[in-house]
């Protein structure tokens, strides 16, 4: 379901749905806005991830959707890469998040393989990636497998850092089961080969984080954000936000979100525009969809 605001997110419009097809779920969408065309990023189950006869598990195939008048229309799902990739075999495909750009043309979609036991179909890698295409979107090709042997590595999202004197890296952050946030560095601006995963000092209770680049106006990194969870004793009781002014290396409090523990605040998504952080987040147990507008220099 898709939702627009006329007046800077004052009021919204109902829900109008743009995927799917109500026989199988879709997962973690994402909207991209791009030189005047809107994508949508999402993940569509497969018949073979089937839980039950009432479920299934999270992902299958990635998919993309485009629009040329901001949503009124839109083209027929692509698919990126397939549950049955001949490349990286028949296991879950997911992701939720935006891709960022390397160069023209080129651009990275943050994405992981999901396996699961019980589904019988599973031959494919569990570990995390990355889609880059070389032809605005036309295509896409998979890279690297990104592992750690005693988490899972999920809901990825990355940035590009660029620092006076010295070379570009991308930075790329991980939901683990272990209590910290992991993360992974590709040395340049390829994309294509990356670290091993390795912890981070901010803590991580098993939910998504989102990391988001402020750049000035001669493309170097202003500053990083991380919006995330940020205790595994609060769990997703409280959503914070953390800033590096120093490609990452160390974090700082920023802003706190919420800290109403009553709520689980979940999937943070975060974008910086005209000098604010705008993030989007979920409360459960009917807290809704939400904002939050924390300025750069709170």
């Amino acid at each position: 379901l898709m939702s627009t605001s006329a007046d800077t997110g004052k009021t919204w419009s109902q829900p109008t749905p743009i995927a799917g097809n109500n026989t199988l779920p879709v997962w973690g969408p994402a909207l991209w806005y791009h030189q005047g065309t809107l994508t949508l990023f999402y993940s569509e189950s497969v018949p073979q991830n089937r839980r039950s006869s009432a479920s299934f598990y999270p992902g299958g195939s990635i998919k993309m959707k485009q629009s040329n008048d901001l949503g009124k229309s839109w083209t027929s799902p692509e698919v990126l890469i397939g549950f049955d990739s001949s490349i990286r075999g028949n296991i879950s495909k997911v992701t939720t998040a935006k891709p960022i750009q390397l160069s023209e043309g080129r651009f990275l979609l943050p994405f992981w393989q999901e396996g699961h036991k019980k589904v019988k179909a599973d031959t494919g890698e569990v570990c995390a990636g990355v889609l880059i295409t070389a032809d605005d979107g036309k295509t896409w090709k998979p890279y690297s497998f990104i592992h750690n042997d005693l988490s899972w590595l999920i809901e990825n999202s990355v940035v590009m850092v660029k620092q006076p004197k010295r070379a570009p890296y991308l930075l790329q952050i991980f939901r683990t089961q272990l209590g910290f946030l992991f993360h992974s560095v590709s040395q340049g601006t390829s994309g294509t080969m990356w670290s091993r995963a390795k912890p981070n000092k901010l803590e991580n209770p098993g939910s998504k984080a989102y990391i988001a680049a402020r750049y000035n106006s001669s493309g170097d990194t202003q500053s990083l954000v991380i919006a995330l969870n940020p205790s595994v004793i609060t769990q997703r009781g409280v959503l914070t936000m953390v800033r590096s002014t120093d490609g990452g290396n160390s974090w700082k409090h920023l802003a706190t979100l919420e800290d109403d523990i009553k709520y689980k605040w979940s999937y943070p998504t975060t974008i910086f525009h005209e000098g604010f952080w705008y993030t989007t987040y979920s409360g459960m147990d009917r807290a809704g969809i939400k904002i939050a507008k924390v300025p750069e220099e709170h």
